[in-house]
């Protein structure tokens, strides 16, 4: 679990990225300066919209409630494959959804294809591997830095190549957090690097 955060950066993570068929997958979404500062609790008036994308691309509306100082949401696994969780947030009470947040979890052992399309206005998506990311900026791949921050809260910007594909190699297991800001708006992907 990442133990520091910044106060402007909102994610989304699971206690893991592997379940089984049947599972409830339970989805935290965070924000704020650090764990166990529960002003930065956020508004639950600013959430837009929240849905899983299942494996067979349905979409299901999830409600994130406040608990603790997380909001919290869960859904059931009825089918192998791999699950998009997608948050829209608003930063105040008015104007556009600008916080565009992202995870993914695996149920089962069947492997499908992770969305090859992106679903927000600003998303990162995975290129061929776990650890090589490009964003879209609606459907046209932009050239725009990516930081990641790591388990342990070390935040660092990753190197970006000539086409816009960013890499890392993760050095330890857990939650990672990619974040991209661009245009005004914030996108963040959450995901779990296991041992």
């Amino acid at each position: 679990m990442i133990t520091g955060l910044s106060a402007h950066e909102h994610w989304l993570f699971s206690e893991s990225s592997h379940f089984s068929v049947g599972d409830a997958v339970e989805i935290s979404l965070r924000s704020g300066h650090a764990v166990g500062e529960s002003e930065f609790l956020i508004d639950t008036k600013l959430i837009q919209n929240a849905v899983v994308i299942h494996p067979d691309n349905t979409r299901e509306p999830i409600q994130l409630m406040p608990q603790g100082q997380e909001h919290i949401a869960s859904f059931q696994a009825l089918e192998p494959g791999i699950y998009t969780i997608l948050v829209n947030l608003r930063k105040r009470n008015k104007g556009p959804s600008i916080y565009l947040l992202k995870t993914q979890v695996q149920v089962g052992t069947q492997l499908n294809a992770f969305h090859p399309k992106p679903t927000q206005e600003l998303e990162i998506m995975g290129v061929d591997s776990d650890t090589s990311f490009t964003v879209f900026a609606g459907t046209a791949p932009v050239k725009a830095p990516l930081t990641l921050l790591a388990p342990d809260g070390s935040e660092r910007s990753l190197i970006m190549d000539r086409e816009g594909l960013s890499r890392f190699s993760p050095g330890q297991p857990g939650l990672h957090v990619l974040i991209c800001h661009f245009r005004r708006q914030t996108t963040s992907y959450s995901l779990y690097i296991g041992e």
